[in-house]
């Protein structure tokens, strides 16, 4: 019997195509398409939102599908699925990124007081109840995590990093196993 023949291609649209999914499911917190209010705010968020969800994991997707079926030999099952995995998993930056320039120190240009309160409101689950009393002291409009911009980009950032370079061993050894 003729086994099929694997390309690491496959795999990576798979596994970027769940995980696409589910970085737009955390990333609906923000908001990021609602343009309803036509507010300056909604409309600066949305431009983001888009470079940030759509055009960047689109180029990400490009970058690695052209080393997936240039670099990675046919019929390699391990590495194929090795690659396509750990790159895929470079999506989950995405929505650090998004809360690192929407949801931080720049957060007027995106939010009106009124969308920020609600937001973080329902990030808190506060819906008509009082704060619990370990958070009785939490400004609403201004919470202290919300205003670093570094502790939302940099775990992104090295996510990405380490996601692409364990990937980047997927190749390497592929080529090292061809070369015996």
């Amino acid at each position: 019997m003729d086994t099929p023949h694997i390309y690491p291609e496959h795999f990576l649209v798979f596994f970027f195509g769940i995980f696409w999914g589910r970085v737009l499911a955390v990333a609906a917190k923000f908001r990021p398409f609602h343009t309803a209010s036509g507010e300056e705010e909604a409309r600066n968020r949305f431009w983001v939102s888009l470079i940030v969800l759509n055009v960047a994991p689109l180029l990400l997707l490009w970058g690695l599908f052209f080393v997936a079926t240039n670099c990675i030999p046919d019929g390699w099952s391990y590495w194929a699925i090795l690659f396509a995995a750990t790159s895929a998993l470079s999506l989950f930056s995405i929505p650090r990124f998004l809360h690192a320039l929407v949801a931080t120190r720049w957060r007027k240009c995106f939010y009106s007081d009124r969308e920020w309160t609600f937001e973080v409101s329902q990030e808190l689950h506060v819906h008509g109840e009082s704060l619990p009393p370990s958070r009785a002291s939490l400004d609403v409009k201004n919470p202290p995590l919300a205003q670093d911009f570094g502790r939302h980009f940099w775990p992104g950032f090295w996510y990405l990093v380490c996601s692409l370079g364990i990937a980047g061993l997927a190749p390497f050894s592929a080529w090292l196993s061809c070369s015996k």
